[in-house]
């Protein structure tokens, strides 16, 4: 099915909340800080970037409610139950980093889980079944989302790749200062104990980490 476009004004958003410490998980490029947020740079993502009514930036940052789900949304995002080629480098793992952010205050978050989706009039296939190609659309849907709902702080929904758990997407402006904090530094995901728990993840998912 083919995501359309989203109407203009009347969304009617389903709010849930991530409660106040509950871990944000976060599996990003090694280059950011554990709380660091995406500045519209890199790929695009399904949810990222966008932009506010005026067209200025909006920056983004993404989490899980587990590392292993952090990990299926970044470093196998490239690999779907249908994918042949089913391996992973190693050594890919030196451009990320692992760490764990704590919410001080509960986070008000629009349900793209299926039961928000029927607030949307959306099938969780046209949100989440396209390929990267179909991100301009999804992304279009995330923005009219944050202008529509003044109240939300970001998105959260079953991640696609591993959906016993969910995933969010916070935008900057709407996050207080303080609000997030760093209840586990950046950690490379080559140290000896992540490196175990990537393999255990990947064989989970029938997915080959090749290592030097």
């Amino acid at each position: 099915m083919t995501l359309g476009p989203p109407p203009r004004r009347g969304l009617r958003a389903k709010l849930a909340t991530w409660p106040a410490g509950q871990a944000i998980h976060r599996v990003q490029g090694a280059s950011f800080a554990p709380d660091g947020f995406n500045p519209c740079l890199g790929r695009p993502s399904r949810f990222a970037p966008i932009t506010d009514a005026r067209g200025r930036c909006v920056p983004s940052l993404y989490g899980a409610r587990s590392f292993e789900t952090a990990l299926f949304e970044t470093f196998f995002r490239n690999i779907s139950q249908k994918s042949v080629r089913r391996r992973v480098y190693a050594s890919d793992l030196a451009l990320l980093a692992y760490s764990v952010l704590e919410p001080q205050v509960d986070l008000v978050l629009v349900d793209l889980a299926s039961t928000g989706l029927h607030w949307l009039e959306i099938t969780p296939e046209e949100l989440f079944g396209g390929s990267q190609r179909t991100y301009a659309k999804t992304v279009a849907w995330a923005r009219e989302l944050f202008l529509q709902t003044p109240r939300a702080q970001g998105l959260v929904w079953m991640s696609k790749r591993n959906n016993r758990d969910s995933a969010l997407v916070l935008y900057k402006p709407r996050i207080a200062r303080g609000a997030l904090t760093v209840s586990q530094p950046a950690s490379s995901l080559l140290d000896a104990p992540l490196v175990a728990r990537v393999r255990e993840a990947a064989a989970s998912a029938n997915i080959t980490l090749i290592e030097p």
